[in-house]
């Protein structure tokens, strides 16, 4: 997602003092557990940073802007889930996850990102009846120190359940022999 490090509309430089930017940066990670451990869940991380001005003016500007995280986890048990924010100006934290218990097998991870940007520069009409003018309007974000974690646990083996399935076996036959000499 290095492609969205930083994004900005500005109305300064657009004739008709509105502009509207889209970014949408995508990454795919294959994915495959080594053997005896499987990803039992996951954590998106990032830090976020939002500027809106909006333009003055006889009819005022605005400025818009929206930011989503989202993941997809290619998998015949697949899962998917995102977060948003909009229309924020403080520096604030996006984070996601999911746990994902069954994936011990080769699977496709997909991560992306959604930006749309939206400045409207506000109409100024020149006192002296001339041409009109537009003050400046700009939406943008800055998205940093992204960090994606998986969490990954031993899957345990079969003679892991065998013994055990062994002791409970013998605890109970323990526990039938007691209660025939009372």
């Amino acid at each position: 997602m290095a492609e969205l490090s930083t994004a900005v509309a500005d109305s300064t430089d657009s004739p008709s003092g509105s502009t509207n930017v889209s970014v949408s940066p995508a990454l795919l990670y294959d994915i495959t557990p080594r053997a005896g451990y499987r990803i039992t869940g996951f954590s998106l991380a990032a830090t976020v940073q939002g500027t809106l001005v909006a333009g003055g003016g006889d009819a005022p500007g605005f400025a818009f802007n929206y930011i989503t995280l989202s993941y997809q986890v290619q998998h015949p048990h697949g899962a998917e889930g995102g977060v948003l924010s909009s229309n924020f100006q403080q520096e604030h934290q996006m984070t996601l996850g999911a746990p994902l218990q069954w994936l011990d097998t080769p699977s496709g991870f997909h991560l992306s990102s959604y930006v749309n940007l939206v400045a409207n520069g506000g109409f100024v009409p020149d006192p002296a009846g001339g041409e009109p003018s537009w003050s400046q309007s700009i939406a943008g974000v800055t998205m940093r120190d992204v960090t994606l974690t998986f969490t990954v646990s031993p899957v345990p083996e079969p003679q892991t359940w065998l013994m055990l399935l062994s002791g409970l076996a013998a605890v109970s036959a323990a526990a039938l022999r007691s209660r025939k000499r009372c």
